[in-house]
């Protein structure tokens, strides 16, 4: 059925980078007999990355600014709904990097990834909200 035939959380990338949050293109919904529903919408996402920055001395002709990791943790979260409503749910302390594409091509491997779903109160609210966070580190070693 049509995505827009059913109630679909608002989770969103809070620290997001671009200016789109919606789906690349209009999805379907696989609804099962048990109530299960199935809904994976294809998004392009950008997020702010923090630089890690070489030890001085070390030369690295590839960057100016002389970083060998970014760490990027990606934070989701509903916008409307509070932690009493949603329940984010975190299924594995990694992030499977087996369709991990590199941009730009070759330049940076993942070297890490964690996972967690924390609780956090806002000053605009009294209820917590569920934020899961993703954090990639991703390194541009020159070997």
């Amino acid at each position: 059925m049509p995505a827009d035939s059913i109630w679909i959380p608002d989770i969103v990338l809070f620290n997001n980078a671009g200016d789109n949050c919606k789906p690349m293109i209009d999805m379907t919904v696989l609804v099962f007999s048990d109530g299960t529903v199935n809904y994976i919408p294809p998004y392009h996402l950008k997020s702010f990355c923090e630089t890690v920055k070489q030890p001085t001395g070390v030369s690295n002709r590839m960057y100016v600014d002389h970083y060998n990791e970014l760490v990027c943790k990606l934070n989701f979260l509903s916008w409307t709904h509070n932690g009493q409503e949603i329940n984010l749910v975190n299924s594995s302390p990694q992030i499977d990097l087996s369709e991990f594409r590199r941009l730009p091509a070759e330049k940076f491997q993942a070297k890490s990834t964690a996972a967690q779903v924390v609780q956090k109160n806002f000053t605009c609210c009294p209820e917590p909200y569920d934020i899961a966070t993703f954090t990639i580190v991703l390194s541009n070693d020159p070997k």
